[in-house]
């Protein structure tokens, strides 16, 4: 058993006998603390903005291939590639749709979710938008292979990436 008698209670902390022997807390003496606090500090610097809800993330990778920009990519060991549609185990990795074309060993932008825009899309506003053949974005669903919907238009030349789960055939 454990016998604890708290001899003093202070500004300085706790001092603690303890007996082995019941169980049993004594509170031999005593006293309220009361802490005073200081005026309030500076604010500190402020933080860096959040999103506004359209910008869901980029990460930058290395192309592991020559890579066409605005394609559907997947990344392994650190560098991204095309997905295959065609490929299902491919199509489940894919993780988002290229900023920009980049060359093999080149770092590539790779938009995981949010908002991107070319100026020579003509896409239908309010429409999903498929990965097609190898790593292509279209309104159509894909007539073999696994379906995916990547993207859906939010105007004639922006889409909003929303990778949805594959279905596969």
């Amino acid at each position: 058993m454990l016998e604890i008698n708290i001899v003093n209670v202070s500004e300085d902390g706790l001092n603690v006998d303890v007996i082995d022997s019941t169980e049993r807390i004594e509170i031999v003496e005593s006293q309220d603390v009361i802490r005073e606090t200081g005026p309030r500090g500076l604010p500190g610097a402020s933080g860096t903005n959040g999103s506004n809800g359209r910008d869901g993330g980029t990460i930058t990778r290395i192309a592991g291939e020559a890579i066409g920009g605005h394609r559907v990519v997947r990344v392994v060991s650190g560098k991204s590639y095309y997905v295959n549609q065609n490929d299902d185990d491919q199509v489940t990795a894919a993780i988002g749709v290229t900023t920009g074309a980049a060359d093999a060993d080149a770092e590539q932008v790779i938009v995981l979710s949010g908002e991107v825009t070319e100026s020579s899309w003509n896409w239908t506003p309010g429409q999903p938008l498929y990965l097609n053949g190898i790593g292509e974005l279209s309104h159509s669903v894909p007539q073999t292979g696994a379906v995916r919907q990547i993207a859906i238009a939010e105007s004639e030349t922006t889409i909003i990436v929303c990778l949805q789960m594959e279905i596969r055939r």
